[in-house]
This record gives structure tokens, C-alpha cells and sequence, in this order.
């Protein structure tokens, strides 16, 4: 009897406890167990240019979702894939994300043709729980202009979801991939809309409880303009089939428009270029593979701020800056060109552009406005003689060889050769050895060729500093962010990335000389009657022992009494700097100036 009273007075207990002192604990667990989560995708915010036109904004798609336990019928799955024109493989990978809350439905075809989407809508016995929906996708008011800027977005992948970029996300969000898109993902991307859902006992939805709405992202402007870029573009493209059409092997080439004083970049372009709308809905391997083909020139790249190239003569600003702050020249140092330079022995004769002729007695402004390389030979030869590469030194001092931080993904640093990269460079590739360093490498250096590279961004970016206080400004896209009723969240202040040594009385020597280049010297054909003062300087690349014709430079700024714009130009096997990129950076300064010029190759063969 003690014992049945002693169980009783336990059970008691135990229903007291479970109802009073932890009821409200249950109460909240059983709360949670009839409780879903699920999110619902917001919309990329747009991307505008400088004057607000519309570069990339968004357009209504038609998608297929998928539950999660589409994974457990396997011929489901095949049906998917079959008439979403996708593999298997792809269909599991987007059901079968483990960020996504257990009731969210997967993005399993994004732009989907409204036939495929009337086939499974009215076929529900063959897509058991597969729903259709309307999303926003990307799409491109401009076509395909700036697209090596602008970038790509598309639906995120597993690897997406691995980076630190994408911790937070979920499959089927829509994501940046390349360019602006990428750059700034933080702000474009949108936030989740959230919905609690009561669930019965199967875990079956019966009621929505809570439903906050998706946010949309945030709208970027950015420092281009529309309308220049558009004419860059044409440019470009004019000025590469003319150098094919030539008879040239002219592959491919890029352009920069900075303002000088501020480091916007009012227009960036590569050819040859793409049209993104390629990627909505996922790109095809077919597409893909043309815009990863060498044949084809590798049109993703962004060869602004992706390649590099020998500067070639583009370099003999800097060269000669560094050489009067070392005190190796000054402005009234005279040398005679005679064609062939020998000072390293007459087996290692290196000969100026002009030879079998010469240019004579050349003084530091000759030298810069007929790009005469025996000066510079010298100066190459005296730096390697006197100092402990400071030729080098002084050239990383303005940014070479190092990235300039500007706020698209894949620029590339270029390269300033010394004697460690030489040693390194044998070590790594023993099968292509280049032997230790050498003075005559010294001597190419100064003339912008041997084993330096650079991009047309660094060449813009340094001249631009040239020609405004000798400090070289880090290059934005960026212009603002907008909040949602279209003011500015964020602007984009200059801020100065490289202050190298220069005097303001040198800095005013060179810019004299880079105005002579077009009044009296290589550059003198290519801009004759053009109504605004360009400073600049051609710039000839040579691929000694190959079959690739030179590529062709030209770097200038204007209007040169005041500077406010800078444009650098490379054609990739363009022939001689006056060949074809003076004549395009002409028509880019034209457009900007809204001057009327007629493209047309130069004809003369000066470097």
C-alpha cells in the first residue's frame, strides 16, 4: 500500500512539473515544432551610369522550383534535367543546398521558355510538387555595352557558397560573377523576405503567420559615361578591323578615359567584348566555350586592367623623370644619335627606330618628341652604371609592377624586372631560363621593353598624375550609392595610391615635352588640325623573333594648358604607335571634346 501511495505522490510531482514549472518551456517548444522558415528572393538592385541611364536593371523571368524531397525521385530528377536542358548532376546540385531552410523551394531553371513552363504547369502528374514562378532576372538596357565592366550575375553555385562573400546565401539566389556585379555585391544584393509557416504534424504547410516582405538591393551609380563609352567601344572596333583589313594582325585592344583630377573612370573598353545576356538562365557550354577560345581572342577579358604589355616608348616620360631626379641628366644633357648604340660592345649593337638613319644631336625634349631610343639607351646604361637599380626603384615609386586598387576584380600588377624576379623566373621556369641579369636589361628597360609589362590602366593612371601634381590617384568605378529614394548613401572621394619623387619644375619640363611629341614630333600626323592641345606620347612594342606585329600605344592627356582628361590606348599587333593607336585615341579625344574627326591608320612608322 506504501509503495502504490509513494508512485502516486511521484506522479503527481511529475505532472505538477510539467505543467507548472516548465509548462511554458513546452508551450514554446511545441510552438517551434509547428513553425517553419522560409525565404523568398529579392531583387538585384540596378546599376546606372554617371548621368542615371540604365546600364543593367531587372526584367520578369519565368522559373521552376523544386522541394527537397525531389531528390528521392529519381525519375523526376531525369525529367527536370531533360526539359530544362541541364544535366542531372545540376538538377541534384540546386535541389539539394544545405543553407536553404528546409521548406524553401529550389531554383532549379532560371529564364525559362514559357513552352517549357506551359508543359510542366499542365503536367503536374509528371512534376509532382514543382512549382512555376515569376522572378527578376538581369537584363541590359544598353546591349552590350561595358560588359568587361559591368560583369555577369547568374544563379549561385556550391562553390559560390564555400567563399566568405556568399556565407549568408541560399541556392537560387541570383549572384555576381565578374565586374561591377561582383565588385559590389554587398549593396546590389538584395534582403530575403521571410515567412513563418504553421505546419501540421507531417511537417505540411497550413498557414502562413508572418510574411516580411523580400527588400530590393540597392541601386549603384557608377563614374562611367554612357555615352562616351559607347563611342570608345566603336572605336576600338573600327580601329581593329581597319588593322586587319591592312593586312595587320591586329588582335585585339582596350581603352581608358580618367578624369585627371578626381580618378573617375569615364570610360573603360575591350574588345574584342561580349553581351552578357548570355549568362541569364545559365550560359550554354556552346557559348561558353567562344568566349573562352584563344581563336577568339578570349573576349571575357578585361584587357584595361587583365593584361599587360610592354609599355614600349609610352615609358620615356617616367625613364627621364627618374633620370632628372637622379641627377643622371638634366633638361639641357645633349647626346648624338647615330643610329646604332654600342656601348655594351659592338656584338650587342641596339639601334634606335629611326636606324640606318639618326636623329643627330637630341637634347631631353627632342628626345621625348621624336621618342629617340639611343638617348634613352644612355640613360638606361648610366642608371644600371650608378646605382643600385634605381631606375627600377623609381618606376615602382609611381605604381608599376604593383596593383592600383581599383574597385573592379582581375587587375593585374604588371611587371618591373630586376635581378631577384630573374633568378626567381629561371627557378620556376627551368625549361624557358633567361640567364641572370645583364646592363643591356637595364638598357631595354628604358625604353619600355625587355621583360616589362604593363596595363593601360597603370599607363592612364601615371600619366594622368603627369599631368596633374605629379601624385597618381587610385582609379574608381564607383560613383555612389544610392538609398531608396535615389540620393547618395556613399560617395567615392580621390585618394592618392602613389606619391613617386618629382619636382613641380620637373613635372612642368615633361609636360612641355609630351606637347611637343604632337606639335613637332611622333605624334605631329596624327593629330594635325585637331582644335584641342593633346600631350602625349606614342609608344611601339616589339616582338623581336616572333611572328606577331608590334603593338601599337599612345597615352596622352588634354586640353594640355589645363589637363582634365586622360586617355591611354592599346592595340594588340597594331603595327607602329602612329599606325593606329594615335589615330583612336584622336577619335576618343573627339568625342569627348565633341570635335568631328573621321578615323582613318595612320601611315607613318614612327615609335
Amino acid at each position: 500500500m506504501a509503495i502504490f501511495v509513494v508512485m502516486i505522490l511521484v506522479l503527481v510531482f511529475r505532472l505538477w512539473s510539467m505543467q507548472i514549472v516548465h509548462g511554458q518551456e513546452y508551450t514554446d517548444k511545441a510552438a517551434i515544432n509547428r513553425l517553419r522558415e522560409a525565404t523568398t528572393i529579392a531583387p538585384r538592385g540596378r546599376i546606372l551610369d554617371r548621368n542615371g541611364i540604365e546600364l543593367v536593371t531587372n526584367r520578369t523571368s519565368m522559373v521552376v522550383l523544386a522541394p527537397i524531397s525531389a531528390l528521392e525521385d529519381d525519375a523526376l530528377i531525369e525529367r527536370l534535367a531533360t526539359h530544362l536542358m541541364i544535366t542531372e548532376e545540376d538538377v541534384r546540385e540546386r535541389i539539394g543546398s544545405v543553407k536553404d531552410a528546409p521548406l524553401d523551394l529550389r531554383v532549379v531553371g532560371i529564364d525559362v521558355p514559357m513552352d517549357t513552363i506551359s508543359y510542366i504547369a499542365e503536367n503536374q502528374a509528371l512534376f509532382p510538387d514543382i512549382q512555376v514562378a515569376a522572378r527578376a532576372v538581369r537584363t541590359y538596357p544598353q546591349a552590350a555595352l561595358a560588359s568587361q565592366v559591368l560583369g555577369y550575375a547568374g544563379l549561385i553555385s556550391e562553390a559560390d557558397m564555400e567563399r566568405e562573400l556568399f556565407e549568408n546565401y541560399h541556392s537560387g539566389d541570383i549572384v555576381g560573377k565578374s565586374g561591377a556585379e561582383l565588385a559590389f555585391e554587398t549593396v546590389l544584393q538584395g534582403v530575403r523576405g521571410r515567412q513563418l509557416i504553421e505546419v501540421d504534424a507531417q511537417g505540411k504547410p497550413q498557414a502562413v503567420v508572418q510574411d516580411d516582405p523580400p527588400q530590393a538591393g540597392q541601386d549603384v551609380m557608377l563614374t562611367l559615361d554612357a555615352e562616351l563609352q559607347g563611342a570608345t567601344e566603336q572605336i576600338l572596333a573600327q580601329t581593329v578591323a581597319a588593322g586587319i583589313e591592312s593586312g595587320l594582325k591586329t588582335a585585339g585592344a582596350a581603352a581608358v578615359v580618367l578624369d585627371v583630377k578626381t580618378g573617375e573612370v569615364l570610360a573603360m573598353a575591350s574588345y574584342p567584348t561580349y553581351d552578357p545576356e548570355v549568362f541569364v538562365g545559365g550560359i550554354t557550354q556552346k557559348d561558353w566555350e567562344k568566349l573562352t577560345d584563344e581563336k577568339l581572342n578570349y573576349p571575357l577579358i578585361n584587357r584595361a586592367i587583365g593584361a599587360s604589355y610592354p609599355p614600349a616608348s609610352t615609358f620615356k616620360a617616367f625613364v627621364g623623370l627618374g633620370a632628372l631626379d637622379a641627377s643622371i641628366v638634366t633638361t639641357q644633357t645633349q647626346t648624338t644619335c647615330v643610329g646604332g648604340w654600342t656601348k655594351l660592345g659592338q656584338w650587342d649593337q641596339k639601334n634606335c627606330w629611326i636606324y640606318p638613319g639618326s636623329h643627330g644631336t637630341m637634347d631631353m625634349h627632342s628626345a621625348v618628341a621624336q621618342s629617340c631610343n639611343y638617348y634613352f639607351y644612355d640613360i638606361g646604361y648610366a642608371f644600371e652604371e650608378n646605382t643600385d637599380e634605381g631606375l627600377q626603384k623609381y618606376l615602382e615609386s609611381w605604381g608599376y609592377g604593383s596593383v592600383l586598387g581599383i574597385d573592379l576584380p582581375g587587375e593585374v600588377s604588371g611587371r618591373i624586372p630586376t635581378a631577384e624576379w630573374k633568378n626567381e623566373w629561371n627557378v620556376l621556369n627551368p625549361e624557358f631560363n633567361i640567364g641572370a641579369w645583364v646592363p643591356g636589361d637595364g638598357v631595354h628597360l628604358a625604353i619600355g621593353q625587355g621583360d616589362v609589362l604593363t596595363t593601360p590602366l597603370q599607363l592612364a593612371s601615371t600619366y594622368a598624375g603627369i599631368a596633374y601634381k605629379g601624385k597618381v590617384l587610385r582609379p574608381h568605378v564607383l560613383k555612389a550609392v544610392l538609398d531608396s529614394n535615389g540620393d547618395a548613401a556613399l560617395t567615392i572621394e580621390p585618394e592618392v595610391v602613389f606619391e613617386p619623387s618629382v619636382t613641380p619644375e620637373n613635372l612642368a619640363w615633361m609636360r612641355e615635352y609630351l606637347r611637343a611629341v604632337v606639335t613637332e614630333g611622333t605624334a605631329y600626323g596624327g593629330f594635325s588640325g585637331f582644335g584641342t592641345a593633346i600631350s602625349g606620347k606614342t609608344g611601339t612594342a616589339e616582338y623581336t623573333g616572333t611572328k606577331k606585329d608590334d603593338t601599337a600605344w599612345f597615352v596622352g592627356f588634354a586640353p594640355s594648358e589645363d589637363p582634365q582628361f586622360c586617355v591611354a590606348v592599346v592595340v594588340e599587333q597594331g603595327g607602329a604607335g602612329g599606325r593606329t593607336a594615335t589615330p583612336a585615341t584622336r577619335s576618343i579625344f573627339g568625342a569627348i571634346f565633341h570635335e568631328s574627326t573621321t578615323f582613318s591608320l595612320g601611315t607613318d612608322r614612327s615609335r
